[in-house]
């Protein structure tokens, strides 16, 4: 069991204001299973998405290391009700289509690409006479008046990670990635013992837990980028666990396999800002990773791992939002907001 696994179950045991429902994840245990028959290869497949890379080489791994390292804090201020479509949010417009969330970075990114800016390149990105902080700001520009949040911790990020990679590893995530020897394990203890960005730990009740979001996800999108083969090989890969962050928590409540308590649910329904490392915002992410678990170990199957659970259940949450939320079929209440909570970790 991976340390990230072992304080989930801690919190998990030890938490008072979210519940992880063994019932609920039988069920979407249960479902996912039927999905995965009916879908079979292309159940959860990272390729599919139209903005994810379709080439399998070093470029790829560095588009991949900058989308991770910039991975996070993409909900809105302005886009109160959530629904992915308000008309000030945070959009980049990219081949004449607005893109919102996580999809606005990738849209971001390969926009810069199509125009000759090398921003993939951890040697350009570390270089502010290169690459200074306006040309940066000018990737991000918003097709709104919402600006992208956390603009200056995301240069910041940028420009440290960049010359870890330059002064250790050759300038590549390439050049990490042969450090690690397969290992998924030992790749996440470079990342944290290389790159301090990473080190996503919080404490509660007097125990360091580590949460490892875009570590893991860094893992997982170079694994299934690569369908586990040549860059993408990591011999423990089932140690990865799901990658605990805003949107994946909201979708396990609504299908039942979490609770949250009255004064939880008071406070996302009035969508207060809630402080990183909150024990609440703790538990909710601990108990995610615990109820992932759950639905893995039901499932019981060699052809799906936590991973591949995080990817159908983040998409399924896209799918919905952009739908528009409807009632939970597990619990007769009306759909509770994500966590608010600005973070450089998720």
């Amino acid at each position: 069991m991976s340390r990230v696994l072992q304080d989930a179950e801690f919190i998990s045991l030890n938490s008072n204001d979210v519940k992880v429902n063994k019932g609920g994840c039988a069920a979407v245990a249960t479902w996912i299973k039927e999905k995965l028959d009916s879908l079979g290869p292309q159940f959860a497949e990272w390729q599919n998405h139209e903005l994810h890379p379709k080439t399998r080489d070093v470029s790829t791994l560095d588009w991949i290391f900058l989308v991770d390292i910039l991975n996070f804090s993409f909900w809105s201020d302005v886009d109160v009700e959530d629904s992915g479509k308000h008309s000030k949010r945070f959009s980049i417009e990219y081949k004449g289509k607005l893109y919102t969330g996580y999809w606005s970075l990738c849209a971001a990114i390969n926009k810069a690409l199509d125009a000759g800016i090398p921003i993939t390149s951890p040697a350009f990105y570390a270089d502010e006479k290169q690459c200074p902080d306006t040309l940066i700001a000018s990737v991000f520009d918003s097709a709104t008046v919402e600006k992208i949040p956390l603009l200056e911790e995301r240069i910041r990020i940028m420009r440290a990670s960049g010359r870890v990679l330059v002064d250790s590893y050759h300038g590549s995530y390439c050049g990490l990635l042969k450090k690690c020897h397969n290992q998924a394990q030992r790749l996440i203890k470079l990342l944290l013992a290389d790159f301090p960005d990473f080190r996503d730990v919080s404490v509660y009740k007097g125990r360091e837990c580590y949460m490892l979001k875009r570590a893991q996800i860094l893992v997982a999108e170079t694994w299934a980028c690569f369908q586990g083969q040549n860059y993408g090989r990591f011999d423990d890969i089932d140690s990865i666990t799901m990658f605990a962050d805003y949107r994946v928590p909201q979708i396990l409540w609504q299908l039942g396999c979490l609770s949250y308590s009255s004064d939880f649910k008071k406070r996302l329904l009035k969508n207060e800002l809630i402080a990183h490392n909150d024990p609440m915002e703790i538990e909710m992410r601990g108990c995610s990773i615990w109820a992932v678990e759950k639905i893995l170990q039901n499932i019981n199957r060699k052809d799906v791992n936590a991973i591949t659970i995080d990817f159908f259940l983040w998409d399924l949450a896209k799918e919905w939002q952009a739908k528009g939320y409807k009632p939970s079929t597990q619990v007769d209440e009306v759909t509770i907001p994500c966590i608010r909570v600005r973070s450089i970790y998720y």
